[in-house]
C-alpha cells in the first residue's frame, strides 16, 4: 500500500468506524458540556453567504426528531482563533508554508476578529499574543527550531486558559501530521494500536476537549516516513523485547499512521470542527484562507439531546433553515454518543 493510499484509506476507515432578531449576547456561548456544538454555513442560490438569519430560522434534528436549540450566535459575532503549528521533527523546512498560512489567514479574517499564534513540540509556546489587524498591518511571527517530540493532544488539552479574556466565539486551527508522541510510545509499548473506544488516555483527552467547547480544525500533513514510522517498520523494532511482549501486529506501522489520523478526526468530530488534507504542502495557505472564510460566515449552534443516554450508537444530525432557496452546510452530520461525546 503506498503512503498516499494510506491517507485515502484513513478517510474510508473513519467513515466505516463512526458510520460517521436582536444580536445574541456572547454569554450564550457558556453552555453545559453535554451540548452538541455545530458550525453552520448558509448560502443563497448564487452561492453567497446568508448572514441575516436569527435563531428562529434554524431547526435542529437528531435522528429526525426536532431538538431545542441551547445556544446560538450570529454569523457576524466576533471570533478569536488560535493558530497552532506543529514544530516536531517532521516540521523541518516547513517554516515558509507555516508563515504563509499565518499571513493568508490574517488577510482573510474580518476586522472584528482576533488571532493568536502558538507552536508546539515538547513545549507549548506563544508566538503571537492576541490581537486584531489594524489598518491592514500584520505583525511579524517567527517559528522555533524543530524538536524531537510532538504533543498533539496535550497542546489542545487545557487551551482554555490561553484564550484568557477573549470574548465571543472561539476556534482552533492546528497544522500537524497528527503523530502524537504519547500515542506513539503506547503503540511501541503495546506492539499495536488500541481501538479508540478502549484507549483510556485518549478518551480522557476527548472528555476535556468537549468541555472546552472550542471547535478544532486540523490541516493534516503527511507524516514523516523517515522518523517514527520508519522505525516501526524496521526489523530492529520487530526483533526487540518491547515488540515481543506486545500485540505483535504485523502491520504496526500502517496501523500507527491510520490510528493517528483517526484520532484527530475524532477530536474534530467531538468539538464540531473538521479535518482537511492538503494535496501538497504548497496548498496549506489556501486551506487556511478557506477556513478563515468559513469561520467568518458560519453560525454557531448547539443543543442538548432530548435523549442523552450513553448508548454508544451513532446519531444523525441535520440542521434545517426555514427560509426557502438556501443551502445549508454543517460541520458535523452525526456523532457517536458515549461518555466522551
Amino acid at each position: 500500500m503506498t503512503y498516499r493510499h494510506l491517507l485515502k484509506f484513513c478517510t474510508v476507515a473513519l467513515l466505516g468506524a463512526i458510520h460517521l432578531s436582536a444580536q445574541e449576547p456572547a454569554l450564550q456561548l457558556k453552555v453545559d458540556s453535554a451540548v452538541v456544538p455545530i458550525e453552520v454555513i448558509v448560502k443563497d442560490a448564487n452561492g453567497r453567504p446568508v448572514l441575516d438569519l436569527t435563531r428562529d430560522d434554524f431547526q435542529i434534528y437528531e435522528d429526525d426528531k426536532v431538538q431545542k436549540t441551547s445556544y446560538f450566535a450570529l454569523a457576524d459575532t466576533p471570533r478569536s482563533t488560535m493558530l497552532i503549528f506543529d514544530r516536531s521533527g517532521s516540521a523541518e523546512k516547513q517554516d515558509p508554508f507555516m508563515l504563509g498560512a499565518i499571513k493568508v489567514f490574517m488577510q482573510t479574517m474580518r476586522s472584528t476578529d482576533r488571532v493568536a499564534v502558538f507552536s508546539f513540540a515538547r513545549e507549548f509556546e506563544v508566538r503571537l499574543k492576541w490581537q486584531g489587524i489594524v489598518n491592514g498591518q500584520q505583525p511579524r511571527v517567527s517559528m522555533p527550531p524543530p524538536q524531537d517530540w510532538s504533543g498533539v493532544y496535550s497542546s489542545i488539552d487545557g487551551v482554555g486558559r490561553w484564550f484568557g479574556k477573549e470574548k465571543g466565539r472561539k476556534a482552533i486551527i492546528m497544522l500537524t501530521d497528527g503523530n502524537d508522541s504519547e500515542f506513539y510510545s503506547d503503540v511501541r509499548r503495546l506492539g499495536g494500536v488500541l481501538d479508540i473506544a478502549k484507549d483510556s488516555l485518549f478518551q480522557g483527552y476527548l472528555k476535556n476537549f468537549r468541555k472546552q467547547k472550542v471547535p478544532v480544525y486540523f490541516v493534516a500533513l503527511d507524516p514523516d516516513l523517515r522518523a517514527e514510522f520508519a522505525y516501526l517498520q524496521s526489523s530492529e523494532y520487530r526483533g526487540s523485547n518491547e515488540y515481543l511482549r506486545g500485540i505483535r501486529s504485523p502491520s504496526i506501522a500502517e496501523d500507527f499512521v491510520i490510528g493517528a489520523r483517526l484520532r484527530i478526526e475524532k477530536i474534530a468530530e467531538v468539538t464540531g470542527g473538521r479535518v482537511v488534507v492538503p494535496t501538497h504542502i504548497a496548498d496549506v495557505a489556501a486551506e487556511y484562507a478557506k477556513i478563515a472564510r468559513e469561520l467568518g460566515t458560519s453560525y454557531s449552534l448547539g443543543y442538548a439531546p432530548s435523549n442523552a443516554a450513553s448508548d454508544g450508537k451513532y446519531h444523525r444530525i441535520e440542521v434545517r433553515v426555514i427560509r426557502p432557496g438556501v443551502e445549508v452546510t454543517q460541520s458535523r452530520y452525526g456523532y457517536q454518543r458515549n461518555s466522551s461525546g
